[in-house]
């Protein structure tokens, strides 16, 4: 009994660890403007994240075997359809009333959280099975934690969250910039 109770605790730490994780995924995302460079940085977010998950269930592991793992998880999200999946899934459940760069940038942003917390959920998986992906391998693992994860009202309550952590400040962002005075610069090429 007391080993599943610490096992469910170290759970409970790693699902919040998780989430950290995925916020700052979405964050790396909305303050990269160039296409591909995000990737970069979402990779290195989920390799992070790795480690922190590890630490939690008591192993150390390197920062090379953590890319290892992030970047299998990742390509397998890929192979099986998932993240084209899930850009479809987080474009029709959020339908806002932005600019249409801002609805690009809210709807890669907060895949990129989505994403990454269906792999942090593949990671604890993983841990959890004395790191080990099962008998239906990384893809079992990370296709169930995607349909966990697409459950309406596990869907609902992320795309909430996402709602206030990402597209509101995206918004207020937005308007912040539609009510500056322009530039001096720019306003005396106009009167050139």
């Amino acid at each position: 009994v007391g080993k599943q109770v610490l096992n469910k605790q170290r759970e409970n730490i790693a699902r919040k660890c998780v989430d950290k994780y995925a916020w700052i995924s979405s964050g790396v995302v909305v303050i990269t403007p160039l296409p591909g460079v995000e990737l970069l940085g979402t990779a290195a977010v989920n390799a992070q994240m790795v480690i922190a998950i590890a630490k939690i269930y008591g192993l150390e592991i390197t920062m090379t075997r953590a890319k290892e793992l992030a970047l299998s998880v990742g390509r397998t999200l890929t192979g099986l359809g998932l993240v084209q999946g899930s850009v479809t899934i987080i474009g029709s459940a959020i339908t806002l009333n932005l600019p249409g760069l801002l609805v690009g940038r809210a709807v890669q942003s907060i895949t990129a959280a989505w994403l990454t917390r269906i792999a942090g959920a593949s990671f604890i998986t993983y841990f959890e099975q004395n790191q080990d992906w099962g008998d239906g391998g990384i893809q079992e693992v990370v296709q169930r934690q995607y349909d966990l994860n697409r459950r309406e009202t596990t869907l609902r309550n992320f795309i909430q969250k996402a709602l206030r952590r990402v597209v509101e400040p995206l918004e207020e962002d937005h308007q912040k910039q539609q009510q500056l005075p322009p530039r001096q610069g720019l306003r005396e090429e106009e009167e050139a």
